[in-house]
This record gives C-alpha cells, sequence and structure tokens, in this order.
C-alpha cells in the first residue's frame, strides 16, 4: 500500500507539473493565491487506495451519480449482518479435534473457533451472502441494479450494506399520492408485501436453543421459527450511549434509531418536517425492526429492510451509511498546509504530496476478518453497474484507473489498470466511426464501450461520471 502511494504521488507531479519540479515554497504560493482545492486534486489521486478517507469518498460520488442515473423509483435499502457465533455451518468448518459434542457447541468454544479462524469466518460470510444474494434474493425481489459493500462493526464481525433498484415497482409521486387515494392504496399494498414490523409472536416466551443454531433439519414449524428469530434478532432490546443514544443540538438524548416506534394498525405515508414522505409501518411492538420474512428466514441473522420513497431519501441513505468511511478527520487542506509548515521551502514538492497521500493510508483500527477478507482478495464493494468517467474539460491525455468489481466479479481496482491515454474523450469522441454520428457523447458513453480503437456495446447501460461537475452555486467555480 505504501509503494502504491508512492506511486500515485509521482503520476500527480507528472501530470500536473509539467514544466518542470516545483519546490515547497511554489506550492505554498500558488494556495495563498487562491487555489484552496489543490490537496482535494492530489488526495483524488488515491481514489483507488483501498479502505482510505478518499477510497469511500469516491465511492460515494459514484453511487450518487449511479440513482441519478437509473432514477429513485423501485429502490430499496437493505442490511445483513452475521451470526458468526452461531451458524452451525459455519462451525462445522471449525470442527476441533478430541473435543466433545458439549464442547463443541459450547459458547466459549464457538468465540474461540471465531478469534482463531477468522479467515474462514470472511470467506464463509462472504460466500453465504453471494449465494444467497444471487440465487434467492435477485429473482424473489426482482432486483435488476444493486450497489453493496463490506464493513466492519467494533468487535470485528462484518455485514453488508445494500441498496437494490426493483423492476415493475410502482411509481412513487408524493404530491399525485396525497391527492388520489387509489393511488396511496396500491403503494401501502405493495410496501406492505415488502416489509413488516409486525410480530405475531408478541407473548412468546424466548427459546432455550438461539434460533440461528439450528439447522434447516431441526426446523419443525416454520411459523414458530419465524416467531423466534423475530424475538431474538429484530427486537431494539435497549439503548445505551455507547450505542445509539445521541444527544441533539437542544442537548436531549434520544436513539438515533428513533426508537421506541408508534403503534399502528395500519400502514401509512405522512409528510416528515422536511416536506418529504415518511413511511410508519403497522407494527404491534415499538422496538421490531422492519425486515421480511424471507430475508430474515432465509438469512438467520440480523437484517433490515426499508424502501425508498424519494430521491432526497437515497442521497441520506448513500452519506450515512453505503458509502461511509473512517470518523470524519481533519481536512486534506489542513493536513497539507501542516505538512509543507514543516517541510524545507526549497525541497522537491514531490515529497509533500506523497506525505499526504501517506497521510490517508496512517495506522487504524482493522479487525482479523477484515484483513482475511483483504487477503483473500474480495472486493470491498460490488456493483451491477460500470462507471465510466468522461472528462469533457481537456483534450489533454490523462492517467485512468477503475476501482472496484462490477457484477461478474471482475476487478477493475489493481495498479496494472493504470494506463495513460494516447487521446481525450473529446478527441476520441470526434474522429468517431459515421455509424455514430447521431450520438452525442454522452450516449456513445453510455451503450458503448472502446476497445482496441473499436467501439463495442456493453450488455447493459454505464454510469457515465461527467468532469468537472458543475457548480450547484449559479456563479460558483465550475
Amino acid at each position: 500500500m505504501r509503494w502504491r502511494t508512492l506511486q500515485e504521488g509521482k503520476i500527480y507531479v507528472k501530470q500536473n507539473f509539467k514544466d518542470g519540479q516545483i519546490d515547497v515554497s511554489d506550492i505554498q504560493e500558488i494556495i495563498t493565491n487562491g487555489d484552496k482545492q489543490m490537496a482535494d486534486r492530489i488526495m483524488r489521486y488515491g481514489e483507488g487506495l483501498c479502505r482510505t478517507r478518499q477510497f469511500w469518498m469516491a465511492r460515494r460520488y459514484e453511487l450518487t451519480d449511479m440513482i441519478k442515473q437509473i432514477g429513485h423509483q423501485g429502490l430499496i435499502f437493505f442490511t445483513f449482518s452475521t451470526a458468526d457465533l452461531h451458524w452451525p455451518e459455519l462451525h462445522k468448518l471449525m470442527q476441533p479435534e478430541r473435543h466433545s459434542s458439549e464442547e463443541t457447541d459450547s459458547a466459549k468454544q464457538r468465540q474461540n473457533n471465531i478469534i482463531k479462524n477468522p479467515h474462514i469466518a470472511s470467506w464463509f460470510f462472504h460466500k453465504r451472502f453471494e449465494i444467497f444474494f444471487h440465487d434467492v434474493l435477485k429473482e424473489y425481489w426482482e432486483l435488476e441494479d444493486w450497489w453493496y459493500r463490506y464493513e466492519w462493526q467494533h468487535r470485528g464481525s462484518v455485514h453488508v450494506h445494500e441498496i437494490g433498484k426493483r423492476r415493475n415497482a410502482p411509481t412513487i409521486n408524493w404530491n399525485q399520492m396525497k391527492e388520489n387515494e387509489n393511488l396511496m392504496k396500491n403503494m401501502i399494498q405493495y410496501i406492505d408485501s415488502m416489509v413488516t414490523t409486525i410480530n405475531p409472536g408478541i407473548f412468546a416466551t424466548i427459546p432455550q436453543i438461539h434460533p440461528c443454531q439450528k439447522s434447516s433439519s431441526e426446523i419443525e414449524d416454520d411459523l414458530q421459527d419465524y416467531i423466534e428469530l423475530i424475538n431474538k434478532l429484530q427486537r431494539h432490546t435497549r439503548c445505551s450511549p455507547l450505542y445509539c443514544i445521541r444527544r441533539n443540538k437542544s442537548g436531549q438524548e434520544a436513539c438515533r434509531f428513533r426508537f421506541p416506534k408508534e403503534h399502528t394498525d395500519q400502514t401509512f405515508i405522512r409528510d416528515d418536517i422536511h416536506g418529504q414522505p415518511e413511511l410508519v409501518t403497522a407494527r404491534n411492538n415499538p422496538y421490531i425492526n422492519p425486515h421480511n420474512r424471507l430475508q430474515l428466514q432465509g438469512w438467520r441473522a440480523n437484517v433490515d429492510l426499508k424502501p425508498v420513497l424519494s430521491i432526497h431519501a437515497a442521497l441520506q441513505y448513500i452519506l450515512k451509511y453505503a458509502s461511509k468511511s473512517e470518523p470524519r478527520s481533519t481536512a486534506f487542506s489542513e493536513i497539507f498546509n501542516e505538512i509543507l509548515n514543516k517541510s524545507n521551502p526549497e525541497a522537491a514538492s514531490l515529497t509533500s504530496i506523497q506525505k499526504l497521500l501517506i497521510n490517508s493510508v496512517a495506522k487504524r483500527d482493522i479487525s482479523a476478518q477484515e484483513i482475511c477478507h483483504l487477503l483473500l482478495g474480495i472486493p470491498l464493494y460490488h456493483s451491477s453497474k460500470v462507471f465510466v468517467s468522461l472528462n469533457i474539460n481537456e483534450v489533454a491525455p490523462r492517467w485512468l484507473r477503475g476501482t472496484g468489481s462490477n457484477e461478474d466479479g471482475e476487478e477493475f481496482g489493481s495498479l496494472n489498470d493504470s494506463r495513460r491515454t494516447t487521446k481525450s474523450a473529446l478527441n476520441i469522441y470526434w474522429e468517431r466511426p459515421e455509424e455514430f454520428e447521431e450520438y452525442s457523447i454522452f450516449k456513445l458513453y453510455l451503450t458503448h464501450k472502446l476497445i482496441n480503437g473499436v467501439w463495442k456495446r456493453c450488455a447493459t447501460e454505464n454510469i457515465v461520471r461527467i468532469r468537472p461537475r458543475p457548480s450547484p452555486l449559479r456563479n460558483g467555480d465550475q
């Protein structure tokens, strides 16, 4: 990682300082004269450095562009946690020698299994989710597009955040729904068929055996199994400052998940404080997490499911969950200024630029399972779409590098993917064949890919990421 970071710094200097090497004092003068975004531009060259802040920021922008292009209609958010201390199939792979069945099934032994075999736990979760998602959920939920990522809790266990788009889902137009009773009724029926917060066994006793420890052959009553899973996995049991209690601007403490929820016999949608549609699902228990029955019983660990009602909700989800990085730290510009101030003014700028990039891969807590995930070569995120960067601001050659993996499992984040183009995107478009004469540059990059000088049609539409991004301010920097 350190070697690759140093190489990224060299690429930045080679591409941006064409008139020769400049020193630290020259960089400081450029910043003093008004260039406040230099540090951010440097960090963009480190977008391919896995797990770094700029890596996840790049994924956030990709996913935002994806949502804006495919639309928010039919989107759902869902989460899959692990039950690595309970899944019997996992612990069969870790059976210790010379232990009785009682010792093998004990909580202490299962915990030791996970501690001593993080590589098996990591591989098992990935394979379990991959099979369940592709063989069950994609078909049952009719998913046509998706994006998901792996994330690790403080104790080291993994979970998955995902956003998916369902085909043939009803269109959500909040203003029309408020005026049309039939539209509202159809939407409520769709939501109720997808997600529930009803506990059919609200007064059921706590099972002696954890339901996640049961194999399929041990499940005798399907409904009873579902009730046990809800009561053991889907209840927000208690609030604490270490988990969900947060202090708001007025100084009041409250659960960040907004538990307890209100009781209601029927699902309905209302305006929230910002005028956006807010879903209130039917519930008979104020502490039940939203889920889908197939999702819960099939996965057999804690899950979460929420339909998206607006583009605002989709973008908020991306910001908070799907592509969050490490806890917010010092701004890149402040870090860069500190590095420059400690450097020799006459020293070459390359060293300071490399130090800024190295800062993003500094030491942090990382669990054994996360390390094994990386060593096993499992990508940190997956997408059904391919992202294409279209720079329409420059005609000079560019260094290109892809990151991540597509739905076929093909990685496009290795160092070997780095290459220098012979022509810019605009030059390539201007020299397109006659058959594409009627294509706009956006449509061409949306539907085709240039391979060895020949435009090949893609199986699905690409996500075209146009640079530079226009400023949201009318007279702002573009």
